[in-house]
């Protein structure tokens, strides 16, 4: 074969293969879209493809009943808090919109001597909310809420102006999915913020 044919092939196929990669690109961004709920796709119909990697440093943590994992740095510690209830709704005279019906919360902390702490609660709506804004309207209607996206989720941050008890940023996060709620509220220092960012990116929903 000659040295132009060959060429002429090798161009065709590097060609084939660029279009397979853009194909499997268009078709995973699709599927890894997110709705202004926090849903991974619409109806819950599709599982994200972009997830973070359980890799060296990290460690997995997992909660079956809320469909929920988390990596988070190994040097971090996690303490599992525990469960509690809303009343059910029309059981008292002014329930919320939103009732929970349970949650779930973990605390994670930074081994940092000014520690950043992030309490991770897992809430059960009785209700879908129309979405997510919608139920943070209903909830917090004296807040602003900054639209936050991860790698898997997308939700909305209040950044409090107030500094926290140990003069930390105090930060919340708030994403949903059908009915489970996850809530981040966090005091977060400078030596700590990309591990936290890591803490943030590795949630997801199963």
């Amino acid at each position: 074969m000659s040295g132009k044919k060959r060429l002429t092939l090798c161009v065709r196929s590097n060609l084939f293969i660029m279009m397979l990669i853009l194909f499997a690109w268009i078709f995973l961004a699709s599927c890894s879209g997110v709705t202004e709920t926090g849903n991974p796709c619409p109806a819950g119909v599709c599982v994200p493809t972009v997830s973070p990697n359980l890799s060296a440093g990290t460690e997995l943590y997992e909660n079956e009943e809320f469909g929920i994992s988390i990596i988070y740095p190994e040097e971090w510690s996690f303490e599992e808090i525990g469960e509690e209830a809303d009343a059910k709704p029309g059981e008292t005279g002014e329930e919320p919109q939103f009732a929970i019906e349970e949650s779930f919360s973990i605390v994670f902390r930074s081994p940092a001597d000014y520690a950043t702490t992030a309490f991770i609660s897992f809430e059960r709506l009785y209700v879908i909310p129309p979405s997510l804004y919608a139920y943070l309207a209903d909830k917090y209607p004296d807040r602003k809420f900054i639209h936050y996206s991860t790698m898997t989720l997308s939700g909305y941050l209040y950044d409090n102006p107030q500094a926290g008890e140990n003069g930390g940023d105090l930060q919340e996060y708030f994403f949903l999915k059908d009915t489970v709620l996850i809530h981040i509220e966090a005091e977060v220092f400078d030596v700590d913020r990309i591990r936290f960012a890591s803490l943030i990116n590795g949630i997801m929903f199963k």
